[in-house]
């Protein structure tokens, strides 16, 4: 059996029913002989081209009737019928294996009259596709089509906007329909405006279908509001129902990337040479793309469309044109020059004496020097006006380290070294350090040296620090409605080897989006507050484990450690929401609890971890119960960690003991049990 087929078209002649060759190779290249025509499906559709104002539009010719019948599931009325495209299997036409690995099929229906279930006319000049599916029976996946014209003409007319590639970035290998389809450009000989879901009447076209999939938490039909922290459906939920009647309801999925950013290329990429029909989005506006997001707009009669009745689109580009449509689906101008930050901040230490890693033994005191320069003239402001009493807004600083596990240290908030001998107490904040001149002297920063070209900061002794990788941050904004000025530096301490970064990749579903309206999603951003010390400590009202609260508080039930706000539990917690026992506790003010990671959780390696093998071989507690939050769990991994503070449950004081079994090479270690 091979481990991977592709399909190679030589041809298809139209005399009535098609008639397709091609070859199969193996993983090698090789051609692969003796293939069970059984695991093999047929499609084949025109592309009708667009006219006045219509978007061009894939037709299948192979179709079926489906009928909502009574008892079943639904919204429709009970005998509601329509018509959605099909396949063939290769056992209902004429199969031909010539015994080299190539073969050929004759298709049992004929194109050129198509009456039932619903007529489809036949136009030899058109562009057709036709679509080969491989999959069930031991056979690997896969998924090939091949655009040509009947007549033999050269194909001119196209209709490729969005690659599977580009779904793949977020959702691994999107295999839908039992996992035989792999292909967005197979998608489409079905999912067009030929087919409709009789359960719930929704059209199964691909750009209604897909846009309304991605946007259902905003979609004005299901009026999703956040209530005391939790999302509460208004409206009208969005559903598909599948095979055997199996029900979708995606009013609640969120698209990862913000879509005020003019993300539409997120999908529809117009530098990839094989969507050269991308910017159909800007280009080709049309009421059925636009109403499946803005489906609160009637087009007939005018409602909500400010440019009034619009029984066609024939008249749409006449005020959506693709400039204005660019500007339409980025109305901030992201980011805008008013967003945009005030300075562009550099920040440097004095150099370690050996030149490479600052001494964790003897130990080294070095000096951090942090210039602000306007970001339109580059020209560095004067340090001396980070002042409170001028009402300078917010100049915090921090240190934390090592990457694997870190924990503030180094600076007037955190003196502790990161060995953790004493508990830093829980003092609902985290350990930033105020760079301004204080109002109250007193309460000045001692570390901190503001002069007129730079600030200095004064850090502690790297003695006792463990070895490994570093970071210095600063956040800045004089005024409370700037965006903050952010950046970092690494520095190494006991080794010259870098750490590499815990998780990597975010950017590739959430693109630029920034997390508290200037931070880039980024954990050596996010760590800097999200650390392993206990911070905020979640009090939740009514005694119960998640009955919904009222806010952080400095004293009470730890909540799991939730209330620490590590980053490995957030995060994980935040893409498991959906599978979580206590959902809630991930952040009591959102609702992470219809959040569901977009592939196969397993995948950590491949999409999250893949520069580094930390989450392989450092398991603990926090990461691995962000994921597994039951009791038992829960249970499990306390049982398993000595705490000298037991009052204080993350107080980064307690010993696991989780590498016994759960250690690299064990046999439960995470990358076997995640089965990798």
């Amino acid at each position: 059996m091979p481990t991977a087929l592709s399909v190679d078209f030589s041809g298809v002649t139209v005399a009535s029913p098609p008639r397709v060759n091609f070859t199969l190779k193996d993983q090698s290249g090789a051609p692969y002989i003796g293939m069970n025509k059984a695991m093999v499906r047929f499609g084949i559709a025109k592309l009708v081209p667009g006219t006045s104002g219509d978007a061009s539009a894939w037709q299948n010719y192979i179709n079926r009737e489906e009928s909502k019948d009574a008892g079943e599931p639904g919204t429709t009325p009970d005998g509601t019928k329509t018509i959605q495209g099909t396949t063939e299997t290769a056992t209902d036409g004429t199969w031909v294996d010539n015994g080299d690995g190539s073969y050929s099929y004759t298709f049992k229906t004929d194109i050129t009259n198509v009456t039932t279930p619903t007529p489809v006319s036949y136009d030899a000049t058109l562009t057709h596709r036709l679509a080969v599916q491989i999959s069930g029976g031991g056979y690997p996946v896969a998924n090939g089509t091949f655009d040509f014209r009947p007549d033999g003409g050269t194909v001119t007319t196209t209709r490729k906007i969005v690659q599977i590639s580009s779904c793949n970035e977020c959702h691994g290998q999107l295999a839908m329909h039992g996992g035989g389809r792999i292909d967005t450009n197979y998608c489409v000989v079905c999912h067009n405006p030929g087919s409709t879901d009789a359960n719930s009447g929704n059209t199964l076209d691909f750009k209604v279908m897909v846009h309304k999939i991605h946007y259902g938490l905003e979609l004005p039909s299901t009026n999703v509001t956040t209530v005391n922290g939790k999302h509460v459906l208004n409206g009208t939920p969005y559903r598909i129902w599948g095979f055997n009647n199996s029900e979708h309801d995606y009013s609640y999925v969120g698209f990862p990337a913000d879509v005020r950013s003019g993300t539409c290329t997120k999908c529809h990429n117009p530098a990839d040479t094989g969507t050269p029909n991308a910017e159909n989005w800007s280009k080709v506006p049309n009421r059925q793309a636009c109403g499946s997001c803005h489906d609160d707009v009637n087009f007939d009669t005018g409602l909500n469309h400010p440019g009034g009745p619009q029984p066609t689109n024939a008249a749409c580009s006449a005020c959506h044109n693709q400039a204005a449509l660019a500007n339409y689906h980025n109305p901030l101008g992201y980011p805008t020059p008013s967003a945009a930050p005030d300075y562009n901040v550099e920040i440097t230490l004095s150099p370690p004496t050996n030149g490479q890693f600052y001494d964790n033994v003897a130990g080294e005191t070095p000096v951090v020097t942090i210039v602000a320069k306007n970001a339109g003239t580059g020209t560095p402001i004067d340090h001396t006006t980070i002042n409170q009493d001028t009402g300078y807004n917010a100049a915090q600083f921090f240190v934390h380290g090592p990457r694997d596990k870190r924990s503030p240290v180094l600076t007037t908030a955190a003196p502790l070294t990161a060995g953790g001998s004493q508990p830093r107490p829980t003092t609902g904040s985290y350990a930033a350090n105020d760079l301004r001149n204080r109002t109250a002297p007193a309460v000045n920063d001692p570390r901190a040296t503001r002069n007129v070209g730079n600030v200095t900061y004064q850090l502690g002794s790297t003695a006792g620090l463990k070895p490994g990788t570093y970071i210095a941050f600063v956040s800045m904004r004089p005024t409370s409605t700037s965006t903050r000025s952010v950046a970092l530096v690494h520095f190494q301490v006991g080794t010259a080897t870098e750490q590499a970064k815990i998780a990597t990749n975010c950017t590739t579903c959430h693109e630029d989006f920034k997390m508290h309206g200037a931070y880039p999603i980024n954990p050596d951003y996010c760590g800097n507050c999200h650390d392993y010390y206990a911070q905020q400590v979640a009090t939740w009202p009514g005694g119960g484990p998640d009955p919904g609260s009222t806010g952080w508080k400095g004293t009470g039930t730890n909540n799991k450690g939730f209330g620490a706000s590590p980053i490995a539990r957030r995060v994980h917690g935040v893409h498991k929401g959906s599978e979580l026992v206590y959902p809630s506790q991930v952040h009591n003010s959102y609702d992470y609890q219809h959040v569901t990671f977009p592939q196969d959780v397993r995948n950590c390696a491949t999409t999250c971890h893949t520069e580094s093998d930390t989450w392989k071989q450092k398991p603990n507690r926090l990461a691995c119960n962000g994921c597994h939050d039951s009791d038992a769990a829960t249970a499990h991994t306390s049982i398993m960690t000595i705490d000298p503070t037991n009052t204080d449950p993350y107080s980064g004081d307690e010993q696991e003991s989780c590498a016994t079994c759960h250690g690299a090479g064990r046999d439960k270690a995470p990358d076997v049990v995640h089965q990798h």
